[in-house]
């Protein structure tokens, strides 16, 4: 008698996702919201445990430093460069922080996802539209960054409108 296979993984939440989205999906990860939450997550995708988030920052500044240049052409400038790599490094301790991350040392996705993604392999998936939040209090020199996206961008609101479906039409 052949083994019967395991059945497929329950993922909690994911009917929250758009439906397209599913096959990049391996699971929903609920982390400490401690501000480091999205260290967390990439190091639990790693398969280590969400303490070990710390690690993600090591890799993540290993490969600036390796690519410096391209990183600097990136982002346009040395200054922005400087900035990524500085959120990068644990903040100071203080008393008062009571082992919560400043919002300036945050993973923020704008500015680290593609160095995730170039770290640990995770290219191709579609992504969401720019915040509009984000184009009014960006930085002027991260004006180009938006571009470097587009393609996935409107793949994304292309998967969006398809599982929406027909927009019903305006009849007077």
């Amino acid at each position: 008698m052949a083994p019967t296979p395991n059945p497929p993984k329950e993922i909690l939440y994911i009917d929250q996702m758009p439906l397209f989205m599913h096959p990049y999906i391996d699971d929903i990860i609920d982390v400490d919201g401690d501000g480091y939450c999205g260290y967390r997550v990439v190091v639990v995708d790693q398969n280590k445990g969400e303490d070990d988030y710390n690690l993600i920052r090591i890799v993540m500044i290993r490969e600036l430093n390796l690519n410096r240049n391209r990183y600097k052409s990136l982002y346009g400038s040395e200054r922005h460069l400087n900035y990524i790599r500085d959120a990068l490094y644990p903040p100071q301790k203080t008393k008062s922080s009571y082992g919560v991350a400043p919002r300036e040392k945050w993973l923020t996705f704008p500015d680290m996802g593609h160095i995730i993604a170039t770290c640990y392999n995770k290219n191709g998936c579609p992504l969401p539209p720019t915040c509009l939040e984000w184009r009014n209090h960006r930085d002027e020199e991260a004006a180009a960054w938006e571009y470097s996206f587009m393609d996935r961008q409107s793949e994304f609101v292309e998967l969006m409108d398809i599982e929406r479906g027909p927009k019903a039409s305006n009849k007077d």
